[in-house]
C-alpha cells in the first residue's frame, strides 16, 4: 500500500507516516505490524514508551536512550519479527534486562507525538481521502456502511437474495475474490437473519460472516422443519408448562422456539452447511430426533426458570436498608442470566452452569439476610474484576462478535461469583481474582 510522509509538526494526521488504504480493502487490513512503525523511528518510539511508564517502574530503565539501544539490539540478535506485538517485544526485552515486569495496561492510553504514530488514510476510487485517523478499528466502525456498499459494487455477483424460504439456491462459497483496479476485493457470502426474514448477503468481514451464516442456517432449518412445539405441549406436564410461563418472552411458544434454536445450534457443531446437499443431509438427520432433544432442553430451562422465579419473588418483598444495594445487584445479575433469547445465546452446553449460577443467587439471598456487610465486601472485590472486563468489552469493534477468550473471562467471573456467594455449590474449575486478572493480562497481550 502507498505511504505518505508529511512534515507539519503539531498537526494531527500531517506529521509523520500515513498509509493509504482503498476503502474496499479496509476490513481486510489488520493493525498487527503497524505498531512497529518504521525502522528510523523505533528508537525514539521506545524512549517515548519508557518515559510514559509510571515513575516507580520508569526509574528501572534510566537512561532511557541506552535501554532503547539495547532493546533494538535484542530485536536484531533474536531475529524478532513484526508478527509479534511491538509492546510485548519491548516489555519482554526490558524484563530480560532488569527483571522488572511491565504492566501492559500502563501503555493502554499512552499519548505519543503524532510522528510516532501511524496514520491511516482511507481513500476512494479516485484516491481522495474519505477519512483518516490513528485508530484502525475506529475507522472500520465509522465507515462500515460505506465499506459494505463499495464491496457490493465491486464484487456484484448477483448472489444476494431477499426472503429465502428454503435452500433452493447455488452453493455458498466461503468467500468471493474479484480484481478491482489495482487490488483484489474480497467478500463473504452468508445467510443472514433480518427480522423475520432470511437473506443471502455479501459481508465485508470473515468473522462476522461466519457468525451470521451459522445463525442464518439455524433459522432456515427452523423454517423448513416441522415444529416440535405441539410435541412439547403434549409431553410436558402442566406443572412444567406453568413454570415455562415465567420467562422473559412472555409467550411460551417463543421460549420453546429459543430452545429449538439452541438445540439445532449445538447439533451443527462445526459442520455449518455451505451446499444444498449438506443442508438437506443435516436436515434429514435432525428430523428424526429433534422433538426429544428439544424436550430435554426445555426441561433444563424449566429448572432454571423455577429457581429464577423464587429469587425474583424474594426481590419483590420488603428489603431492609442495609440490603438495598445488594438486592439491586442481585436483580441485575438475574436479568443478565435469564433474558429474552438466553437459551440460544448461552448454548445448551452452558445450561447446567446457568442453573448453578441462578441457584447461587438464591444462596446469596439467604446469606445476605445474615451478613450484609460481608456481601458488600465481596461485591466490591467483584466490581474491581468487572471493571477490568468492561474495559476490554469497550474495545471490541462495534458489530464484531465477542472474541472467544473474552467470553471465557466472562464465564470465569460467573464462577468467581459462585465461589464468593455460594461456595457450597462448587465451581467448574479453580478460580480467584488473581486468575481472572492474569487471564485479562494474557488477553491484552494477544491483542
Amino acid at each position: 500500500m502507498p505511504i505518505d510522509y508529511d512534515f507539519e509538526p503539531g498537526q494531527d494526521y500531517a506529521d509523520g507516516i500515513s498509509v493509504r488504504i482503498p476503502l474496499p480493502l479496509l476490513n481486510q487490513i489488520d493493525d498487527l505490524a503497524f505498531d512497529w512503525h518504521i525502522a528510523p523511528h523505533r528508537h525514539e518510539l521506545i524512549i517515548a514508551l519508557i518515559k510514559a511508564l509510571p515513575k516507580q517502574t520508569r526509574r528501572n530503565f534510566v537512561p532511557a536512550p541506552n535501554f532503547a539501544d539495547a532493546v533494538l539490539q535484542r530485536i536484531s540478535d533474536k531475529n524478532i519479527t513484526p508478527d509479534n506485538r511491538f509492546l510485548d517485544v519491548v516489555a519482554e526485552a526490558l524484563f530480560r534486562m532488569t527483571g522488572t515486569r511491565i504492566n501492559l495496561d500502563d501503555w493502554q492510553n499512552v499519548r505519543l507525538p503524532s510522528h510516532l504514530k501511524i496514520n491511516f488514510r482511507v481513500v476512494d476510487e479516485n484516491d481522495k481521502v474519505i477519512e483518516q485517523g490513528f485508530d484502525l478499528g475506529e475507522l472500520k466502525s465509522t465507515l462500515q456502511g460505506q465499506i459494505k456498499h463499495t464491496i457490493k459494487q465491486a464484487v456484484d455477483t448477483g448472489i444476494e437474495q431477499q426472503n429465502v424460504e428454503d435452500w433452493t439456491f447455488d452453493n455458498l462459497p466461503q468467500s468471493f475474490v474479484k480484481k478491482a483496479g489495482n487490488y483484489q476485493v474480497k467478500a463473504y457470502p452468508a445467510l443472514v437473519k433480518a427480522g423475520k426474514r432470511i437473506n443471502i448477503e455479501l459481508l465485508e468481514n470473515e468473522m462476522v460472516a461466519q457468525t451470521e451464516h451459522r445463525r442464518g442456517v439455524v433459522e432456515l432449518l427452523i423454517k423448513t422443519l416441522p415444529s416440535p412445539i405441539k410435541h412439547l405441549q403434549q409431553k410436558l406436564p402442566n406443572k412444567s408448562k406453568l413454570v415455562l410461563y415465567f420467562n422473559p418472552f412472555g409467550k411460551i411458544e417463543q421460549l420453546i422456539e429459543d430452545c429449538i434454536r439452541a438445540t439445532i445450534d449445538i447439533e451443527l457443531k462445526d459442520n455449518v452447511p455451505r451446499t444444498k446437499s449438506q443442508f438437506d443431509d443435516f436436515r434429514e438427520m435432525l428430523r428424526g430426533d429433534l422433538n426429544e432433544k428439544v424436550l430435554s432442553v426445555a426441561q433444563q430451562v424449566e429448572q432454571i426458570l423455577l429457581i429464577g422465579h423464587r429469587v425474583s419473588k424474594q426481590l419483590k418483598g420488603k428489603v431492609s436498608f442495609d440490603m438495598i444495594q445488594s438486592t439491586s445487584y442481585i436483580k441485575a445479575h438475574l436479568d443478565s442470566l435469564i433474558f429474552k433469547g438466553f437459551v440460544s445465546e448461552c448454548g445448551v452446553e452452558r445450561l447446567p452452569d446457568i442453573k448453578r449460577y441462578v441457584a447461587a443467587l438464591e444462596k446469596r439471598m439467604e446469606k445476605l439476610k445474615v451478613d450484609a456487610t460481608k456481601d458488600r465486601f465481596n461485591q466490591i472485590e467483584l466490581d474491581k474484576v468487572y471493571d477490568l472486563y468492561d474495559k476490554q468489552i469497550e474495545k471490541v469493534q462495534k458489530g464484531m462478535p465477542m472474541p472467544e477468550k473474552l467470553r471465557e473471562i466472562y464465564w470465569m467471573i460467573e464462577e468467581l461469583r459462585v465461589s464468593m456467594f455460594a461456595q457450597q455449590l462448587g465451581t467448574k474449575f479453580p478460580i480467584s481474582t488473581k486468575r481472572i486478572k492474569q487471564a485479562v493480562s494474557e488477553y491484552i497481550s494477544e491483542l
